[in-house]
């Protein structure tokens, strides 16, 4: 298991227990909700279905609390598990294949990637695509699933019980930097489901994960940390850095399904105040509601703030004990040469890069000194972001094309066999 699945499956681990440490709980309430947690399959990390026991549940609540989201990371050694992979373009392909056409079997995506030539007959297995597929939810029902049902409202017990976040396309405003032109203010916020107060919002003039992670670090400065995070399936919201962000600071991350958006008209009503202007009358103002609430916030120094927002990324460190890191070049120490490090760091400043390694801090990496222009190692070339294109493939004129070959095949052989016959004449 690689890092990048360790971590996924920490993020599954601590998916299960979120509601049981982002609050506190009296123990009769702590065991009814594991037993009800319990009751329930679910999707690991690896898109198989399975249970959860009660005594597994226990030993990823005590590791835990006693270390942290990074002890629910699974053990280097003791982890022998391993996946077949498929090439990342043969799978865009199959998904592209599944997408065009959702009621495709698995087996007939692999029949048509076969006859057109993508992979080798018998290479590509069943049940390695179907996981693969299920792992990034293309399925039929998921693709397909668009119905609504009924719904009640719903309203926190008490402040930062629960944050929602969300972003609104405002309004164009003129560029900054280039004269002439417009660029699209985005408004980021978050909003106390209890008291609707918005804990933090700020315009930016882009709508990514850096964003995102700077006004939810501005809220939980000024308000503490909430219990629950509850957003929408948006890209900026379904990073595993920002599982990892939840899990560390030890609040639960809740994501509406795709296509049910219900829950989320507390943003939407706020978003029509901004449109509108609306002025309150004889009303309590949020802010008022959340500052009269007694239940106690949850504050984090900010130098421990500092590391749950740092970014962490894989690099092969090659044999000169360097690696490339946004455009730049580092050493770290040289025991690690030829070896898959994890580095965490500040994308705005990058003064301090921490290396890890199977779970052990090594030295800080360091911006490399040349010792001679002739040895400075090459920088890892940019990979281009693959994008599946439409695939162009049907079934039956595969086979078609297929059974046509054949049939050459075999006229071309039956003309030669009778040649023969003619010339022994």
């Amino acid at each position: 298991m690689d890092e990048q699945a360790r971590q996924q499956e920490a993020n599954f681990r601590y998916g299960l227990i979120a509601s049981l440490v982002s609050r506190k709980l009296d123990p009769g309430e702590q065991m009814a909700l594991m037993r009800e947690i319990v009751s329930h399959e679910y999707e690991t990390s690896s898109g198989q279905r399975r249970r959860i026991s009660l005594r597994t549940l226990e030993r990823y609540l005590k590791a835990y609390r006693e270390g942290g989201w990074e002890a629910l990371l699974p053990s280097v050694r003791a982890d022998k598990l391993t996946t077949r992979e498929i090439p990342e373009d043969v799978l865009a392909k199959a998904i592209a294949l599944k997408q065009e056409q959702p009621g495709r079997s698995v087996r007939q995506i692999i029949a048509i990637l076969e006859l057109a030539a993508f992979v080798a007959p018998g290479t590509l297995k069943e049940s390695t695509l179907s996981k693969q597929l299920r792992r990034r939810g293309v399925t039929r029902k998921a693709l397909l699933n668009t119905g609504w049902s009924h719904f009640r409202r719903f309203e926190a017990t008490h402040r930062n019980s629960m944050w929602q976040g969300d972003v609104q396309h405002t309004l164009y405003l003129p560029h900054p930097d280039k004269p002439g032109k417009k660029v699209m203010a985005y408004l980021v916020i978050f909003i106390d489901d209890y008291s609707r107060f918005v804990v933090h919002g700020q315009f930016y003039f882009e709508e990514r994960v850096a964003r995102l992670e700077d006004c939810l670090k501005k809220a939980i400065l000024k308000n503490g940390v909430p219990e629950m995070i509850y957003v929408d399936n948006g890209a900026i919201y379904s990073s595993h850095h920002f599982e990892r962000i939840c899990g560390r600071l030890g609040a639960e991350l809740k994501h509406t399904r795709p296509g049910r958006p219900m829950g989320r008209g507390k943003q939407e009503k706020f978003f029509r105040f901004v449109d509108q202007s609306f002025v309150p009358r004889f009303k309590q103002r949020p802010v008022d509601r959340y500052q009269k609430d007694d239940h106690p916030i949850r504050m984090l120094p900010p130098h421990e703030l500092i590391e749950v927002f740092l970014l962490e990324e894989s690099r092969k460190v090659d044999k000169t004990g360097c690696i490339s890191l946004l455009g730049t070049i580092f050493e770290v120490q040289t025991e690690l040469a030829g070896s898959k490090i994890q580095v965490r760091f500040d994308p705005h400043d990058l003064s301090v890069i921490q290396v890890w390694k199977d779970g052990q801090r090594y030295e800080d990496a360091k911006p490399m000194k040349l010792r001679d222009p002739k040895n400075r190692p090459k920088q890892d070339e940019p990979k281009a972001v693959m994008q599946p294109p439409k695939t162009g493939l049907n079934y039956v004129e595969l086979l078609v094309e297929e059974q046509k070959r054949q049939t050459r095949e075999a006229q071309g052989a039956a003309l030669s066999r009778a040649m023969k016959e003619v010339n022994r004449s």
